[in-house]
This record gives structure tokens, sequence and C-alpha cells, in this order.
């Protein structure tokens, strides 16, 4: 049974009610045989700890790709990724340390730091990475914050990535200039203005519905759309909510869930 009970006795919507606006456009969609194309990445893992484990319980087994810092990893995340079904493993950086000097958004790879040093750090990190994870590792590259000088977007390529995951705004067509190895997230559910604070469900469906009219109006619906949380800023309220949206989007029907292998072996 997909749906939770209400906690603590307190009345709850539907989610079918609570999201009516998604749910009318995913039944429309469904009554013409279209589809909805997602994919979930999760960053900043590098050891096992409990609110990952709650995040793995509330997707619902749908793939989600991990940004595993590799500079920090512990084995007690090796064995719950291989302890764990349609979970692929990401780079994130080296060790997720801002090398901005304040002068700056944070960044661990600006243009000022010595691309030698950025180079064999990162070589470090995919092939620790590559060794751990086996098939598991796809490799591109998250830059942690989201930050990452010119140079490398312009090379990730040469230092053995296939893809780049960044951020990007609701709109399915935009390009950087970075080829075609984007695979971006559109949808942060954290909130950073308020410490990473979940956005809530409500907000999440609303973006989501938002994203897909886009594509609609661009002709792009098959253009997948990346959704992005942070588990360790998530309560276990944010997981339940989590959960029960991920299950009215299973329930609904006509949403996609793509693994990033899969996009990089031409699903796009």
């Amino acid at each position: 049974m997909c749906s939770s009970p209400p906690r603590g006795g307190t009345a709850q919507l539907s989610p079918l009610v609570e999201f009516a606006p998604l749910v009318a456009q995913l039944d429309t969609m469904r009554s013409q045989g279209r589809r909805i194309r997602m994919w979930w990445r999760d960053d900043d893992s590098y050891r096992d700890t409990t609110e990952l484990r709650r995040l793995l319980m509330a997707r619902r087994n749908i793939p989600i790709a991990l940004a595993v810092i590799p500079g920090l990893l512990d084995e007690t995340l090796t064995n719950l990724i291989h302890d764990s079904n349609r979970v692929s493993v990401l780079q994130h950086g080296w060790k997720h340390i801002d090398w901005s000097g304040g002068k700056s958004r944070p960044s661990e790879f600006p243009d000022s730091r010595s691309t030698f040093e950025v180079s064999e750090q990162l070589r470090s990190g995919r092939e620790l990475l590559e060794k751990t994870f086996g098939s598991r590792f796809d490799p591109v590259l998250v830059p942690p914050w989201h930050s990452i000088s010119r140079w490398l977007l312009e090379n990730f390529g040469d230092l053995g990535y296939l893809a780049v995951s960044n951020e990007a705004p609701l709109f399915p067509l935009l390009s950087r200039g970075w080829g075609s190895r984007e695979i971006n997230i559109e949808i942060d559910t954290s909130d950073w203005t308020r410490q990473g604070a979940f956005i809530g469900s409500r907000e999440v469906a609303r973006r989501l519905l938002r994203a897909f009219e886009l594509r609609q109006k661009w002709n792009s619906e098959s253009f997948p759309i990346g959704i992005l949380t942070h588990h360790a800023v998530l309560t276990p309220s944010d997981c339940d909510s989590l959960g029960s949206f991920i299950c009215m989007l299973e329930e609904v029907g006509c949403v996609e869930w793509l693994s990033v292998k899969g996009m990089l072996d031409g699903e796009l």
C-alpha cells in the first residue's frame, strides 16, 4: 500500500486533493498517452546516516543519484549503497571545501585555483569512486554549490567525465554553452534563505507543474525534469511529505523516472 496513515491523529487532505492542479494535468496527459520524464539527485553523501536512510525509504524505490564527496568517503556509505536498489553515484567535487576566500559565492573550483591541483584532486576522486562503486558510479561531475570555473566547464570531458550536473532555471532548452552533456536539476527542494529548509511538497508540485507547462510551450516534453534534495537538512516530517508526494505521482501514473545512466546512454 502506497499511502501513509495520518500522523498523531491529525486530519490530512488526500494527496489527490492537496495537489489538485498537478493531478489534473497528469490525468489529462495519461488520457492522451503522454508522460512526464523526471530524475532525482541528492547531494552531500559521504557516510551512512539516519537522514540518508530515511530519504532512501521515502523515494519508494525509484532511481536516485547520490552526489558523493570522495575526499570524505566513509566505508559505511559504501556498504549502504551496495545494499540499496536503484542507487547510483555521481562525483560531488573532492572535499566540498570553499576556496573562494569569501570574495564571491562559495566554490571548490574558483578560477583562482591551480588547474593542475584541481585536475589532480578530481582525478583522485573519480578513480576512488570508480574503484569503490564500480558500475554504480556514473562519471558525472556535480560541482559543490553549483559553482565552477570556466576552464573546468570547458574541459571536464578531458578529465574523464561524461557530463556535468549543475542547476538551471525552469526552462527546458537552457544551455550554458558546454555542449550537450548537461544533466541539470531545475527544482531544488531546499530554501537556502532558511538554512536549507524544505520548501514543502505543495511548492514542489507547483514548480513541477510550471516546468512541464514550459515544456509544452517549447515542444520539449521529453526533456527530463531534475529534482534536487539534500538529505542532511530533511526532517522526518519532510521525508513523510516527500514520500506521500512520490506516492501520488506513482498512483496517478504517466511519470517516467530516469536513471543518470539511462540519460547518458541516450534516453534523452
